[in-house]
């Protein structure tokens, strides 16, 4: 396996790195990514999270005795950059749909 900062192995199970656009994180998609052998389609489901793991069955790296571990796709959401008008107007209407206490409440040290 070559090296890669979206692939990597923890034993017999790989993981991908995958990224979605917002519209995908909130709405959910059909994806056609690529493995080891040949590609594969999954579904996102709606509202994922940063960091959120799909397992895809057996599409992993072969087992010793035989088989084939599991492939997790971790999901990250990556927002657009930009300067353009109408993406600073989207990005200040989407503040109403945060948690009142901030995102960050659970950074508090006591």
């Amino acid at each position: 396996m070559h090296p890669s900062s979206q692939l990597f192995r923890e034993g017999e199970n790989l993981y991908l790195i995958v990224p979605i656009t917002l519209q995908e994180a909130l709405t959910g998609a059909k994806l056609e990514l690529p493995t080891l052998g040949k590609s594969i389609k999954v579904r996102i489901p709606q509202n994922v999270r940063m960091g959120q793991k799909l397992r895809v069955k057996e599409k992993g790296a072969p087992k010793k005795g035989g088989g084939f571990g599991d492939l997790y796709l971790v999901l990250y959401p990556v927002a657009p950059v930009g300067s353009d008008p109408v993406l600073r107007e989207i990005a200040l209407s989407l503040e109403q749909f945060y948690d009142p206490q901030g995102i960050r409440k659970a950074l508090r040290f006591e």
